[in-house]
């Protein structure tokens, strides 16, 4: 999956879910006022991440061998190092709100050793939603107050990948497939805004899902009426 556009009308905590969902491996290139930012996936993890003036710089492999040969000799405070400038380009990347993007799928071999280093993009996801206070992002996802979400089948192997505090909790508890998301924020008593933001990030993590809508009886009878009307004209 080839993916490119503008910070303007993309959040990157959404182009972080589509390569999440994806489980892509590849390259994400970020151009803002700042400079280049290059973040390496393997599949849909942060595998390598940094930052340059100069975009050539972000495709020298000199970090990714610099960071493997930490993993592998056991140099912990070289891997401190440059664990931090990688959790530094990604933090810029979630933060930005100008520039442009492209990510371009790519094989690169990273082996079982390195693979466990991976930083979880669902982590990342659920902590930097929580900095989101532009309404009109969260609504993106959270289009009403009537909406009613639904744990996903698959919420264990994701909450092994994240870290929730006691807001988060509150939250996922009150997420039952019947409570509307204005019930949650009731049922919480949190902030509405809190509410969106952590619902947005367990959106883009995978923790959640919209629940399918419920056709009661009265929908029931409309829908006979519309088939009905279909009929009658298709008689004319």
């Amino acid at each position: 999956m080839a993916i490119k556009g503008d910070l303007k009308h993309f959040h990157p905590i959404e182009i972080l879910q589509l390569i999440r969902e994806n489980k892509d491996t590849g390259i994400l290139v970020v151009e803002t006022p700042k400079g280049f930012i290059g973040i390496y996936f393997v599949e849909g993890n942060v595998a390598f991440a940094f930052k340059s003036e100069k975009m050539y710089d972000l495709f020298t492999q000199k970090l990714i061998k610099d960071f493997i040969t930490a993993i592998k000799t056991k140099d912990k405070a070289l891997f401190a190092k440059l664990l931090s400038q990688i959790k530094a380009a990604v933090v810029e990347f979630v933060r930005s709100n100008e520039g442009t993007f492209s990510f371009e799928k790519a094989d690169f071999f990273v082996d079982d050793e390195v693979k466990d280093y991976l930083m979880s993009t669902e982590r990342i996801i659920i902590t930097e939603s929580k900095r989101i206070i532009d309404e009109s992002v969260l609504d993106r996802k959270i289009s009403s107050l009537d909406m009613i979400f639904q744990k996903t089948k698959n919420i264990n192997e994701v909450l092994n990948k994240v870290q929730l505090d006691a807001d988060d909790y509150k939250v996922l508890d009150a997420i039952d497939g019947k409570r509307t998301v204005k019930e949650i924020i009731e049922y919480t008593g949190l902030p509405a805004l809190k509410v969106k933001q952590i619902l947005f990030g367990f959106l883009c993590a995978g923790l959640i899902k919209r629940a399918p809508r419920k056709i009661v009886l009265a929908d029931i009878f409309s829908l006979k009426l519309i088939q009905k009307l279909i009929n009658r004209i298709r008689g004319i």
